[in-house]
Formats: structure tokens, C-alpha cells, sequence
């Protein structure tokens, strides 16, 4: 059982919508999973925006989910939470021993990386990219780029560091793209949720926001 309150499913993690009963505009009753309203034309979704906290713990809770969509703010909040999470561990361990700091970082990184390949995979999910994108413009380059001896085999190395190169600009491109509107092949969107009816209030089923009946 699921709470009425609840923003996410407690089971998976899902984002819970709430379907509306009655259209705010012209107060006519709404058939189940609607978007517009049948009778006006109403759009019956709301912008969801979301903060630092929450797409940072979005993306622990998703921490190895490759399946879904997540938008603009998830993506950047979480690349924003592992810059500022780096600066951290650097000033506490400015002074410690150099193979102390080598573990440390090495171990921050690996924690780090598989949500933020996961994030990644699912912003790309959000525009109707495969994450698969991911592999072939920046790992494949780059396990190229540190397995090839750059003093006995520079052509080979310069080709995978301009393959890589060129991967980044054009995933740097496709994270900063609007989310695809509507649902896609990769689930439905995020970029809204469905407004719901109740005690003559409207309210945001992801962010409790409330505003008044509209007048008839």
C-alpha cells in the first residue's frame, strides 16, 4: 500500500502520479490516466522542479539504475553535489600522506561513478537517446586513451583522445538539451506530474503545492 502522501514508491522508487478527478478550468470530471481535459482542453500536468537535496538523493536511491529518464536538474545538481563532494575530501586531506590520498580518491571515485553513469544514461533515456551513447563517445575512448603507449604509439593515442574529445562535446550538447516532451520509449516523463483534486484545492502530486478552485 502505497501512502496518498507519498512522492516516491517506498517498493522501486518510481515517482507516484496521481490522477486527476476534476479539471481545474472547467470543473467537468476527468477520465482516468488523462493528460488534456476531454472537455476544455486543459493541460492537466504541472512543471515538477527539483532542488539540490532531492536530485542528489535521487540519484543514491537510483545508484545503479540504468533504466528511466531524468532531467536537466538531476543531472547537473549531482555533477554540482561530486565537484563540490571532491573539493571536500581535497581540503581534508591536503596534509595526509600521498598514498593515503591515492586509496581515498581512487575509492571516492569508483563510489562515485556508477551513479553518475547511471544519471547520465537516464538524462540521455529523457531526450530519447540510448544510454548506450555513453560507451561507445567516452569509455571505449577512453580505456583507448589509458591502455595505449603514448610514446610508442602517438597516432593511436592522439586518435582515441580526439575521439573522446569530440564524445564529450556532444554528450556536454545532449545533457544540457530540454527533456523530450510527453512520454517516450523510455518511460514517462519527468518533467511534470498530474495535478489532483481534492477539498477544492489543486495540488502537485510530487510537491504538495496547492492553489484554489477556480471559480465557475
Amino acid at each position: 500500500m502505497i501512502s496518498d502522501k507519498a512522492e516516491h514508491c517506498p517498493h522501486c522508487g518510481a515517482p507516484v502520479e496521481v490522477a486527476a478527478t476534476v479539471c481545474k478550468e472547467c470543473g467537468e470530471p476527468l477520465p482516468k490516466g488523462a493528460v488534456t481535459c476531454p472537455h476544455c482542453g486543459a493541460p492537466l500536468r504541472v512543471a515538477y522542479h527539483m532542488g539540490f537535496k532531492e536530485a542528489v538523493s535521487t540519484c543514491f536511491r537510483k545508484y545503479a539504475t540504468f533504466t528511466g529518464r531524468a532531467r536537466r536538474a538531476e543531472y547537473w545538481y549531482f555533477y554540482l553535489f561530486q565537484l563540490l563532494f571532491g573539493l571536500l575530501i581535497w581540503l581534508l586531506l591536503r596534509f595526509a600522506p600521498y598514498n593515503t590520498v591515492n586509496t581515498i580518491s581512487i575509492i571516492v571515485n569508483i563510489f562515485l561513478f556508477i551513479p553518475w553513469l547511471a544519471v547520465s544514461a537516464r538524462r540521455l533515456h529523457d531526450i530519447g537517446k540510448s544510454g548506450w551513447y555513453i560507451v561507445s563517445l567516452m569509455i571505449i575512448p577512453g580505456i583507448g586513451i589509458l591502455f595505449t603507449n603514448l610514446s610508442t604509439m602517438m597516432y593511436l593515442w592522439l586518435f582515441f583522445f580526439i575521439w573522446a574529445l569530440l564524445g564529450l562535446i556532444q554528450l556536454l550538447l545532449w545533457s544540457i538539451k530540454k527533456s523530450f516532451d510527453g512520454d517516450n520509449q523510455y518511460g514517462p516523463s519527468v518533467a511534470c506530474r498530474v495535478s489532483s483534486f481534492s477539498d477544492g484545492y489543486y495540488r502537485d502530486a510530487a510537491r504538495h503545492v496547492s492553489t484554489k478552485k477556480h471559480p465557475h
